[in-house]
């Protein structure tokens, strides 16, 4: 498995707040494509995913440690990862995950979160067809103003924003698309 384009910024957003190297956590795995990618970067990945063939796959054809909720005993990880998945989470399990990083994590610990920003141009320009919009999916629409006090809730604070082209270039394409086609978010899935 290479790293495209989507990995290779988020690991280089990774890179950026130098985790020590313990463990790696990533809440929304997917296929575990980031996971195992950046695997020989740290002495434990894990994974954190709901979908069954994902955990499958990310299991049997990628080795990698991949469950459907947090383990009860876990040594506070370097880097915990939610790579566009907290806006997936309902607000229950959301406050039990958030609660869960927190009791688990120490001084060296970050959290990084990528998610759709309802503050940005996009959603304002876009609306509803904004790319991600992505009802019923997206159960969350978070502003950076929201996300750190929802946060704070938790005793986080925030240290760094990034920029993450792809994510935006995405938004854009899709988000022009869905102003043209009939189905929202054709092109991505």
């Amino acid at each position: 498995v290479k790293p495209d384009l989507l990995v290779r910024m988020q690991s280089s957003v990774m890179e950026k707040i130098r985790p020590d190297g313990r463990s790696l956590v990533d809440i929304g795995s997917g296929s575990g494509k980031f996971l195992y990618c950046n695997r020989g970067r740290f002495d434990r990945v894990l994974g954190i995913e709901v979908s069954k063939p994902c955990i499958e796959f990310s299991r049997n054809q990628l080795g990698l440690n991949v469950r459907d909720s947090f383990p009860e005993t876990i040594s506070p990880p370097s880097v915990v990862t939610l790579w566009h998945s907290l806006e997936h989470i309902p607000i229950h399990d959301l406050s039990a995950l958030l609660r869960r990083i927190a009791q688990v994590s120490d001084a060296k610990t970050r959290v990084l979160i990528s998610i759709p920003n309802n503050g940005s141009w996009q959603y304002r320009w876009f609306g509803r067809r904004y790319a991600y919009f992505d009802v019923p999916n997206h159960i969350h629409q978070f502003s950076a103003t929201s996300l750190d006090l929802l946060m704070k809730r938790y005793g986080f604070k925030e240290e760094r924003q990034f920029f993450m082209f792809p994510y935006v270039a995405f938004g854009y394409v899709q988000s022009i698309l869905n102003c043209l086609m009939p189905a929202h978010n054709y092109f991505y899935y």
